[in-house]
């Protein structure tokens, strides 16, 4: 009931695209916080509660965090897992009745990639991705706004944007400099 309520206020605010929940819904979030075997139940149960809240209003998008691991070399995630993470969830969301992929809230390029290149292999859905911006229009790993929308453009993606980080005003920074790089949405 709570976040069919978020779902529908959201979309009385304006919004034309509700999110689904859990944002952690991928194998690795999900196995920090004991859920991994309920991943299936879990994002399908997302798409379905922003499907009966908005109806056919607003487009319900599945939404694909980042896992919360750093991909080698810097860490202990490989590509190949970190592929069949995403995968996965792209998978179930599409199944579930998605209306398009949307990758949010990424500092790393490479995973960024990984997500998108899952979602357009696997399902025929947009692909929306976004990353988190500092001030200066960087990731935390020091990617730039113009070369994340490059990249993930090339890859495949649809959309591309800015959430999360440093307030509006990163976000104002690193929309600039997207619209310098790409010819795609914001």
């Amino acid at each position: 009931e709570v976040l069919q309520a978020i779902h529908r206020d959201y979309l009385q605010a304006g919004a034309r695209i509700a999110t689904t929940n859990p944002f952690g819904g991928n194998r690795a979030r999900l196995a920090g916080a004991g859920l991994a075997d309920r991943l299936v139940e879990l994002n399908r149960r997302g798409v379905e509660l922003a499907r009966d809240a908005v109806g056919g209003s607003a487009w319900v998008a599945g939404d694909v965090g980042p896992t919360g691991q750093l991909l080698e070399p810097y860490g202990e995630l490989s590509l190949a897992d970190a592929e069949a993470i995403y995968r996965e969830q792209v998978i179930v969301l599409a199944e579930a009745g998605a209306d398009l992929i949307l990758i949010e809230t990424m500092n790393d390029i490479e995973e960024a990639l990984c997500a998108v290149r899952m979602a357009r292999a696997h399902t025929s859905l947009p692909v929306f991705c976004s990353f988190a911006f500092n001030a200066k229009g960087r990731t935390m790993m020091g990617l730039r706004a113009g070369d994340a929308a490059r990249r993930v453009a090339e890859a495949g993606a649809n959309a591309v944007g800015a959430n999360c980080g440093e307030g509006p005003e990163a976000v104002r920074v690193a929309l600039e400099g997207m619209h310098e790089a790409v010819d795609l949405p914001l």
